[in-house]
């Protein structure tokens, strides 16, 4: 059983699920699988992930009419192996050392772990004007 699910739900995200995913494969962690939900996506998101999918048997992909975020997070978790779930949106990337980092606390076995969010501009630099979320 894999110790991390992470559910990516999409919806006509070709132009940004490229780096999403990259963000999440690149953390080298074998025991944690990526659960991407398609959300009634009508563009060429779907021949994105099977590239993926080659390389990666831990890429999940799911395709159910459109209805909503809510309800696709909701799909995913249903079919979340994880000891953990942890959501990233397709127009996401998280930090190359984000699941090495969170791996501390999920050792500690606490039910919920709260992090930062911080907005970027393409150049990975903090706007001025940006606002840290915690999440």
């Amino acid at each position: 059983m894999p110790a991390l699910s992470i559910i990516i739900p999409i919806c006509n995200s070709e132009k940004t699920i490229k780096k999403c995913i990259d963000s999440i494969i690149c953390q080298n962690n074998e025991d944690l699988e990526i659960i991407i939900v398609d959300d009634g996506s009508t563009d060429n998101s779907i021949d994105i992930i099977k590239k993926y999918q080659v390389l990666h048997s831990n890429i999940k992909y799911y395709y159910k009419s459109h209805t909503g975020v809510a309800d696709t997070r909701n799909y995913g978790i249903k079919k979340a192996n994880g000891d953990y779930i942890f959501f990233v949106d397709s127009d996401d990337y998280i930090d190359e050392n984000l699941i090495k980092q969170l791996r501390g606390f999920m050792a500690k076995q606490y039910d919920v772990i709260k992090f930062k969010l911080i907005r970027v501009d393409q150049n990975r630099k903090v706007p001025r004007k940006s606002k840290r979320c915690c999440l």
